[in-house]
């Protein structure tokens, strides 16, 4: 079928599949979800176990070891790391790209169920992906007493609201649609405590482990089955489970002098809370904190707005009833929404797609100066992009701010087919074409350039599509973006452009012999007041020198010349901008984040003073968000990167700070969301000079973490853990020297500072007078932390049980020695007497991978430093002395992880990796003697050549010679290179140009056109990487956004260009083709064409189409590279390597691909000529 004659004759239903596609597209966006970034599959499975007062290393030993074994067979694991904290072991399991994350978490539950019996009082373990990872949380929040009341309620304490709030507010945000898990921070759990009194258990001749044995064996529910009597069967159970506190204190215990010892007889019980391990602090007042994690593909923006629907609920129905004086003056407040960036950022893409969309109309209007046409073309705009958002959500994908920015770099680039459609017809016109026959004629000619060219520009994304790392899933939405609209613009060229175009042809007036003459002005104006014309005098003389280029002397001469000279520019122009890469953009999110090292063992209260200093530091810029006035007076903010230079100042809101598991950390967000990165480097001031602490703050990356998402995790492991921290001791001391301290953090925190411990060990009297170390235990546990009793039944909640002495805590820890303990022959004598007692050091945790001991020092790179340029430093400046030290052997394991191996990934899937050390395979020999036959073949051809030419005296002969020789050692060349670099066999890059080259083969029906057409890609890396350069210029100077890197996002600008370069010269072989009358079916009416004169003329009329293309494509860009604003750090350098790759490969192509045109045309002619079995001079001169 004639797809275009049929559009010409049915306009009515090319218009109603236009409308299809629009109202399907905007269903399609009511329907898509929306996320800030796209949704990224991680194939990781975590194992939590939880084992309440246990030392980090009796936890390695009694469960992460144990399951460690069992767990490392599992099937397509990647890596396997653990942590071993106070209470809890964590192991984090990685499945390479592509497992089944259903069939890996049973078999995860397989191997756990391997583990022989777990000691006593250890959870049962805690199997979930990483669905629920706190990176995910797309809301914070902050409950607290309101200041006004404070007064009334002075000894209220927040933290006991917690068990009210993990019951009633936690489900109801949890229910929400879309809403995976909600976190509560800062609370203590509900507990029942029995206080026991030593003395009078030794008075009794009772043990603490006598005591919870009784409890355990009362508290209990037995089922005894079922009695059938009658027509009924009666279930029978033994009810023993306490329903209060009293049935507790009624437990008997043992019996002495034929009389029962019951609970209340050596302690009392009694309903509180657990012993604080943590705080949480907002504007300098006690508080708690939760957060909202989204699941994979939910609709951020839908699941925000329910859940601000249920804040002023929870706040009216909730709070009021977990306390029932205090509640209704609590108050919960949202201090973090990602939907705050998620709708600046998508504004900021909705808006320079608007303004791009309207600059390339205008760029089409100086260049049509004609409305209707401009009209006509536009369409290709919201038909493509619209009917894009279709097919986003067929496939699954979301609506976030990489897709919209695909989806706003197209808007240049959807033209471009109806630009080259509509301008040929309307020089079909402007030739005498009768006006229907030059919509057809105008549409034919061109539609095989406009396939090649837009079957190039989705080809060169398919190598892409395959890369499955993190990055390369983050490709995929602004891939599918590009592809899908610019096939759709190929549809609407080649069916609504001739449409339109015939339905104007046929209006009355449409030819212009019968129209009346425009005014002067009007004329003035189609002109551009003479540019049009000067324009028409530079093309033809343009077009002129190109053939005189081409002919006499100087076509082998200058023509060679500037070949290889522009060629030979581009490419080392190319290598010497091409900067160092870096993985992932910062992105300019309003959250800040930090953490502070404190020494090991320090008290809370001690780290609550540490807080108090910290937020007596900041109060000041707290105060100036309330009262703008007081901002002038403050004092300037010091610069990390840049000692001696300063920011200003600025406000700061709801900041807050926090202590867990032995480190603190700390948080706020900037009163002006263009300046987030100030309000890092105050924290960090903040935190530093606190006595043996330090610590850095900086702002959040949107893909995750701190600096950008790109810290660098240095990982030493070893066979112990001594010689690993003496070799992390080395390592973080040379980085932080480096680096600052702020940059650098140790994993454990204090890994080379153990917490002081005591160490009761039962002596040889103790044991020979019947004691166990369990029973000794188990009575130091209950006058420490507390020994697990068994569970109790508050409402429908349970909490433990838990054994505590009188005062719930020793004041002192030299109580320990004179506690009163009883032995089996019911004698009295202090712990002292049977137990000594040592003071030791202990790990705060203990981190293993792979089963070995590791500490990570996490580098994150300064401000402006790439990652590629930081890693080759970390492997000199810092592995390389500890190597020498001796501290790093063939025994240890370093490995660079984190942001570092995810680069190493990328650069390996589109790069290629590093070069193979060591002798060439068989295979690649094999190439290696194939590039010689081919040169030699060459060689001989020329030779023979060069030999008939010499015979019959035929000079022209010569460039055959020239060209076999130049065919035979460019394919040897690449056989060589490929021989020499094979992993540059799966470098996608690579791919990218070879399937360019492959398919324009076969649309031409030749390997030589393609040939030409590639010279066009040098050009274009060369302006990529000079606008590049300039971006990072400009971007440096402001030291309140983060600078302009070449990163992974940037890195598919170049793959673009690849696709979109190339278009403009296939133009110009196309046309010269059809001039050359190699395309039968469009043959000129007047014969075709010499080849020089053909590429000359090709030159002359597709430089108006090669113009508009480009500049309506930088026009769409345009905005995405200039316009600040949420997100558009993510799209600048991809725009930036976009508009200047594309602007200098334009100026270029149109000098380089005809002059290599016209020699490869001469090259081929002349070996033909001189090739052609037994011709005669009379002959081959004809």
């Amino acid at each position: 079928m004639d797809l275009i004659r049929w559009s010409m004759n049915r306009p009515v239903s090319v218009a109603v599949g236009v409308l299809l596609v629009v109202v399907f597209g905007l269903i399609g966006l009511t329907a898509i979800p929306v996320q800030l970034t796209p949704a990224v599959d991680r194939e990781i499975v975590t194992v939590t176990t939880n084992w309440a007062g246990r030392s980090p290393q009796e936890v390695v030993d009694e469960i992460t070891r144990e399951q460690e074994k069992r767990l490392k067979n599992v099937r397509n694991l990647r890596t396997m790391k653990s942590v071993s904290r106070e209470g809890q072991s964590e192991i984090t399991l990685e499945f390479y790209l592509g497992a089944d994350l259903t069939r890996a978490l049973q078999e995860v539950s397989d191997a756990l169920r391997q583990v022989p019996d777990y000691p006593e009082g250890v959870d049962q373990p805690v199997i979930k992906s990483a669905e629920g990872s706190p990176e995910n949380a797309i809301a914070w929040g902050i409950i607290d007493l309101d200041p006004a009341f404070a007064a009334q309620h002075p000894d209220f304490d927040i933290t006991t609201i917690y068990d009210a709030l993990d019951d009633d507010m936690r489900p109801m945000l949890e229910r929400i649609d879309g809403v995976a898990e909600v976190n509560i921070y800062g609370g203590r759990e509900r507990e029942v405590r029995v206080l026991l009194d030593p003395t009078a258990l030794a008075l009794r001749g009772l043990s603490h482990q006598q005591v919870i044995d009784a409890i355990r064996a009362t508290n209990r529910n037995i089922s005894a089955g079922a009695i059938a009597e009658g027509k009924r069967d009666y279930r029978v159970r033994v009810v023993g489970k306490y329903t209060d506190t009293e049935a507790l204190l009624d437990t008997i215990v043992a019996y002495r002098d034929a009389r029962p010892v019951r609970v209340r007889d050596v302690g009392a019980a009694e309903i509180g809370h657990v012993k604080a391990s943590g705080f949480v602090r907002s504007l300098g007042t006690p508080c708690l904190a939760f957060n909202v994690i989204r699941q994979a593909n939910a609709n951020v923006v839908r699941v925000m707005e329910d859940v601000r629907e249920r804040i002023p609920v929870i706040a009216e129905e909730v709070l009021p009833r977990v306390d029932p004086e205090v509640g209704k003056h609590l108050r919960i407040r949202q201090v973090y929404d990602e939907t705050v960036y998620i709708d600046a950022a998508i504004d900021l893409v909705l808006s320079n797609l608007k303004v791009g969309g309207l600059l390339a109309v205008l760029a089409l209007l100086i260049f049509l100066r004609s409305l209707r046409s401009t009209l006509v073309i536009s369409l290709a705009i919201p038909v493509s992009v619209i009917g894009t958002f279709l097919v986003m959500l067929m496939t699954g994908r979301t609506l976030n701010v990489i897709s919209l920015a695909g989806l706003a770099f197209s808007t240049g680039m959807v033209v471009d087919n109806a630009i080259v459609v509509l301008e040929n017809i309307d020089r079909r016109r402007k030739a005498g074409d009768p006006p229907l026959e030059a919509v057809y004629r105008g549409a034919r000619e061109v539609w095989g350039a406009i396939l090649a060219g837009t079957l190039t520009t989705v080809a060169v994304f398919a190598p892409i599509l395959t890369v499955r790392e993190e990055a390369g899933q983050i490709f995929f939405d602004l891939t599918l973006a590009l592809c899908v609209s610019v096939l759709l613009s190929l549809t609407v060229a080649l069916t609504v452009i001739p449409a339109g175009a015939a339905i104007v042809a046929r209006l009355p007036g449409a030819s212009r012999e019968n129209g009346s003459r425009p005014s002067r002005l009007l004329e003035a104006i189609k002109g551009l007041f003479g540019l049009a014309a000067l324009g028409t005098m530079v093309t033809n003389a343009f077009a002129a020198l190109l053939a005189w280029l081409a002919e006499g002397w100087r076509a082998w001469t200058l023509r060679p010349l500037l070949i290889v000279l522009l060629t030979g520019a581009s490419l080392i122009v190319a290598v010497r901008l091409m900067p160092p890469l870096d993985y992932l953009p910062p992105g300019n999110r309003n959250l800040v984040f930090g953490g502070l090292l404190i020494p090991p063992g320090l008290s809370q209260g001690e780290q609550t003073r540490y807080a108090e200093t910290i937020e007596s530091r900041v109060v000041d810029y707290i105060r100036a968000t309330r009262d703008p006035s007081l901002l002038a007076s403050l004092p300037p903010i010091p610069r990390f990167d840049k000692p001696g230079a300063v920011f200003e100042p600025v406000g700061v809101e709801n900041f807050f700070i926090g202590a867990f598991q032995g480190g603190m950390f700390v948080g706020a967000v900037s009163a002006d969301p263009q300046r987030v990165i100030p309000v890092g480097n105050l924290l960090t001031g903040a935190m530093n000079g606190m006595p043996d602490a330090f610590g850095g703050a900086a702002q959040s990356s949107i893909f995750g973490g701190l600096g950008g998402g790109n810290q660098i995790q240095v990982e030493i492991s070893g066979p112990t853990l001594a010689r690993v921290v003496a070799a992390a001791g080395m390592t973080f001391g040379l980085a932080a020297g480096e680096y600052g301290y702020g940059n650098v953090q140790p994993n454990p925190s204090n890994f080379n500072l153990s917490q002081p411990e005591w160490q009761v060990r039962l002596s040889r009297t103790g044991r020979e007078l019947g004691l166990r170390t369990e029973d000794l235990g188990v009575a130091v546990r209950s006058l420490v932390d507390g020994a697990l009793a068994g569970e109790f039944q508050i409402g429908a909640r349970t909490v433990d049980i838990k054994v505590l002495p009188t005062s719930g805590k020793l004041d002192a820890k030299e109580e320990l020695a004179s506690i009163p303990i009883a032995i089996p022959n019911a004698q009295i004598v202090p712990l002292s007497s049977v137990a000594t007692l040592t003071p030791s050091l202990a790990p705060q945790e203990v981190r293993r991978v792979e089963e070995l001991p590791t500490v990570t020092i996490q580098i994150t790179p300064p401000q402006g430093k790439p990652l590629q340029e930081l890693m080759e430093e970390i492997d000199t400046r810092i592995i390389g002395p500890a190597r020498q030290a001796g501290l790093i052997d063939s025994s240890m394991r370093v490995r660079m992880e984190g942001s570092a191996a995810k680069l190493d990934d990328v650069r390996h899937s589109l790069l290629g990796g590093k070069p193979k050390v060591g002798p060439k395979d068989w295979w690649q020999r094999l190439l290696d003697q194939a590039a010689l036959g081919v040169a030699g073949a060459g060689l001989l051809g020329a030779a023979f050549v060069i030999a008939r030419a010499l015979k019959r005296r035929r000079f022209d002969f010569f460039p055959g010679a020239i060209g076999l020789l130049l065919l035979g050692l460019v394919i040897a060349g690449l056989l060589t290179g490929i021989a020499t670099h094979p992993q540059l066999v799966m470098a996608r890059f690579g791919w990218t140009l070879m399937v360019s080259y492959l398919l324009m083969a076969a649309l031409f029906e030749s390997f030589l056109y393609p040939l030409v057409i590639m010279f066009s890609v040098p050009f274009g890396l060369v302006g990529g990487f000079a606008a590049l350069r300039i971006a990072h210029d400009i971007t440096l100077r402001n030291p309140n956004i983060a600078p302009q890197q070449l990163d992974v996002l940037t890195m598919i600008g170049f793959v673009i260009l690849v696709g979109i370069v190339v278009n403009n010269a296939i133009l110009i072989v196309e046309q010269a083709r059809i001039f050359m009358g190699h395309v039968p079916s469009l043959t000129p009416a007047d014969g075709p064409l010499p080849s020089h004169r053909a590429i000359a003329q090709s030159v002359r009329t597709r430089v108006r189409p090669i113009f508009m293309t480009t500049f309506t494509t930088i026009a769409g860009s345009l905005p995405l590279v200039i316009a600040p604003g949420a997100g558009s750090e993510m799209y600048r350098g991809l725009g930036a390597v976009v508009i200047g790759g594309l602007l200098v490969s334009t100026l270029f192509t149109l000098v380089l691909v005809p002059l290599v045109f016209s020699l490869v045309m001469d090259l081929r002619d002349s070996a033909a000529l001189a090739l052609r079995p037994g011709a005669t001079p009379t002959q081959a001169a004809a």
